[in-house]
């Protein structure tokens, strides 16, 4: 199979394993990965689905197969670095990307095993990148892989959707009467024992013999016998099993006569319960048996566990499930056992990582909502679980219980009493640690949209940081990158200014003071990341300029400095597409100012940067080349920024699927370019593939939407559709009007004035025209180029109209004026 990926350059291989639980397809494939990766025939990545609770979440995969790659065809040294927080889609486009030149750079197939596929579970993952759907696994399979898939042959959520994509269907078979034969003969010799004719053909006879699960649980089994006299009885009850279930059933009773029901009640119940399994330690305490009754209880079952650092946990689902049948199929046994564990590991104070791992566990499987917002909303706990490599399981376990909005206000209380404490004792190394921590809770709020709870938390951490480090050092000047960030998203562009300027000032003054202890970073390596830190902020400032409008002139000064930075610096891969972005925006800034060729040239330094770093087709790359067809169409150049736009569009589906937010953004650009081509028909078109996208990611009452819908309709207006384009352009008035977006609603009214005024509609018009009017008459200041022009309209319309109306006659209120429509 990795040879037949190999011979097809073009698409690689998707093949799908089909096999009933027990037949031993983890077993056949592990094997077959290993002899191929022993004769060095292939690279291989495996993963393990339901190995761990953690296995079966989508981001930790994607995190721990790229570190994988990157010690075989990347960066040995240090596997996990510049990785995107786990939970950011950035992060599946990286993996598109790394595997799909994995091949070339090993000089080898790859195989990448995806066992259990449909263990996958969704928890963890955005609306727009559910698990389930397979979006983050690339299609077609890049050239040189071959992505090789385990599961039952009942449908699952992820199986359908295998089914849907070009994939080979393998089987595999049952064990034939010779491999039975042989696998009885040669466990049986290992243990230096022998079976009768007659005993060796109850066993071949049993219903499930032919499956390797039961067969090697039946041979263990039958070892294990100590008396002759009751061989017969064993082998006959064990022989008549059906099931897997039915054999575990014996099984376990047999381990309760042998080492105490108690004992494994308490010991199995336990591991059924825990997240990723238990130590030994952990399984005597929670057991309250002696150390040698659990030690050889644990060494009897034998193959039925197996340790993973240091943690015992079920090899297979059969057991689990027999162990729930026989000891917690009861909802209070269940809840008993869930308590006991989570009251165990919460005072464990020397075992954090245990702790973080196992007490929200338990607590949010059990439903205890209370308990569980309780912990969570802990200093300690943020501290744990806040960090960039797990926020997606805080952020899960608050969305199990409902709960993700409330978490921002539990967390601002949660800082501001830390904060209490550690002032109170006189801590300073606590109160610098829950500054940090409360940088970290704001862009845990941002993440999911609590604007206000993480400027707080922004503002908190900068009240405790400036206070205990100098105004240079790169945790003060991180945390106002972000909360400028912050104004910028919600559109304060003047705010976001202000705070960059005063903490520029504030340390390029420090920098520039005579070095001492106070001011000087602790190393090299502070002192690159400072002044990586002030380009940052340099190149926000520019943003918040540009987005403001009108000041291109002054952006391009912050630019320029933020490149000074970067130029006194060895820049590595990280940092070079850092500078990418600071000439992608440059370009952007030289293009608000119409100096054409200059905005082009700083594209295509942007662009020559991010396909050296990261390769043609990363999505960075697709970034600039919108750009830059949306400059190229400003000149007329229609074939140029076709030939742009049509490649970015190209690499965001490759690494997004048809119904991402970017695939949108680009389609945006293709409509743009072909309305200047005036080929409408299917600007229109393109505009429709774009809505209907933001519809589907967004909802019906995004900004984006109206905006969508607004464009739509005035490319359908050009064209005469004017029923659709009156029900689009109501459709953007309503978001606008639902959002308080009063710029937007005037702009609104205004168009639907000019559609009115075109299909001769004139008192609708003037209505319009006199609404838009109104709106921005509350800021005649920013909108004084807008009035000119709608006062002029209203003019026209009004001399058309035989004479101007007396504001007087207009008795038709804007509410019933809506109605008509």
């Amino acid at each position: 199979a990795a040879a037949a990926a190999a011979a097809e350059p073009e698409t690689g291989v998707l093949a799908v394993l089909q096999a009933e639980h027990g037949q031993g397809a983890s077993a056949v494939v592990a094997n077959w990965v290993r002899a191929q990766g022993d004769e060095g025939r292939c690279l291989a990545l495996e993963h393990y689905f339901g190995a761990s609770s953690e296995s079966v979440l989508l981001f930790p995969l994607l995190r721990r197969l790229l570190a994988e790659l990157r010690l075989h065809v990347g960066d040995a040294a240090q596997p996990e670095a510049h990785l995107p927080p786990a939970g950011d889609e950035e992060l599946v486009a990286l993996f598109a990307q790394e595997l799909a030149a994995a091949p070339q750079v090993a000089q080898k197939p790859v195989v990448l095993v995806l066992d259990g596929l449909h263990l996958l579970s969704n928890s963890g993952t955005s609306v727009g990148m559910q698990a389930h759907t397979l979006a983050w696994l690339p299609e077609p399979v890049p050239a040189g892989v071959l992505v090789l898939v385990t599961g039952p042959p009942t449908p699952t959520p992820v199986t359908q959707q295998l089914s849907l994509r070009p994939h080979r269907a393998l089987t595999l078979a049952a064990l034939t009467a010779a491999e039975v034969q042989a696998v009885i003969e040669r466990t049986l010799q290992q243990h230096g024992k022998t079976l009768g004719s007659e005993h060796m053909q109850q066993v071949r006879g049993a219903a499930l013999a032919s499956t390797p699960l039961f067969l090697r649980m039946l041979l263990d089994e039958l070892v294990a016998v100590a008396f002759y006299d009751q061989f017969d009885q064993i082998l006959a009850s064990y022989v008549q099993c059906t099931s897997h279930e039915q054999l575990l059933t014996a099984i376990l009773s047999r381990w309760e006569v042998d080492f105490g029901k108690d004992v494994c009640e308490r010991v199995l119940s336990a591991l059924w319960a825990s997240r990723r399994g238990l130590s030994t330690n952990e399984l005597v305490d929670l057991a309250e048996a002696p150390l040698a009754d659990v030690t050889t209880l644990v060494h009897a079952l034998g193959p039925e566990l197996y340790c993973a650092n240091g943690l015992l946990n079920f090899t297979h689902e059969a057991l689990k499930q027999a162990v729930h049948q026989r000891y917690v199929c009861k909802q209070t046994t269940q809840s008993a056992v869930r308590v006991r564990l989570a009251a165990y590991f919460d005072g464990q104070d020397s075992k954090w990582a245990r702790r973080m791992d196992e007490v929200p566990y338990q607590l949010q499987r059990n439903g205890s909502v209370d308990r569980l917002i309780e912990f969570l909303g802990r200093f300690d706990t943020f501290v744990e679980l806040g960090s960039q490599n797990r926020v997606f399981e805080l952020i899960a376990y608050w969305r199990s219980i409902s709960c993700v909005p409330k978490s921002g206000e539990i967390y601002v209380k949660t800082m501001e009493q830390a904060l209490e404490y550690a002032r109170a004792e006189h801590d300073t190394k606590r109160e610098l640690l829950v500054g940090e921590t409360a940088a970290h809770a704001g862009i845990y709020c941002w993440q999911i949209h609590q604007a206000q709870c993480a400027a707080r938390l922004y503002q908190l951490a900068l009240q405790v940081l400036s206070g205990l480090l100098p105004p240079n050092h790169s945790s003060v000047l991180r945390v106002c990158i972000n909360y400028g960030a912050l104004y910028m998203r919600q559109g304060q562009y003047t705010e976001a200014e202000k705070l960059y300027l005063d903490t520029l000032s504030a340390a390029e003054e420090a920098s520039g003071k005579p070095k001492s202890a106070a001011t000087a970073p602790a190393n090299e390596d502070e002192e690159r990341e400072v002044a990586f830190s002030l380009a940052a902020l340099y190149q926000n400032l520019g943003n918040a300029l540009l987005e403001q409008g009108g000041r291109g002139d002054d952006a391009l000064e912050h630019y320029d400095r933020a490149l000074s930075y970067f130029q006194k610096h060895r820049v590595d891969g990280p940092r070079q597409v850092e500078m990418a972005r600071t000439f992608l925006n440059m370009g952007i800034a030289m293009e608000s100012l119409k100096r054409w060729s200059e905005a082009e040239a700083l594209y295509q330094r942007s662009l020559s940067i991010r396909e050296h770093v990261l390769g043609l087709d990363h999505p960075d790359v697709a970034h600039t080349l919108r750009n830059m067809a949306t400059l190229l169409y400003q000149q007329h150049r229609i074939d140029d920024a076709r030939l742009a736009v049509d490649r970015a569009l190209d690499i965001y589906l490759s690494n997004y699927g048809t119904t991402h937010p970017l695939v949108a953004q680009a389609l945006q650009v293709a409509a743009e370019v072909e309305a200047q081509a005036n080929d409408l028909e299917t600007a229109a078109r393109l505009w429709h593939e774009c809505l209907a996208i933001r519809t589907a990611c967004f909802g019906d009452t995004h900004p984006q939407v109206a905006a969508t819908c607004e464009a739509l309709a005035e490319s359908l207006q050009r064209l005469g559709h004017v029923a659709d384009c009156l029900n689009l352009y109501m459709a953007a008035l309503h978001v606008y009007e639902t959002l308080g977006q009063e710029a937007e609603v005037a702009r609104t009214f205004y168009n639907l004035g000019a559609l009115h005024e075109g299909i001769g509609a004139l008192a609708v018009a003037l209505k319009h025209y006199r609404e838009a009017q109104s709106l921005w008459n509350m800021d005649r200041a920013h909108f004084a180029f807008e009035l000119q022009t709608v006062a002029a309209d209203i003019r026209g319309v009004e001399s058309q109209l035989g004479g101007v109306v007396r504001a007087n006659s207009q008795s038709d209120s804007v509410t019933a004026g809506r109605q008509q429509y």
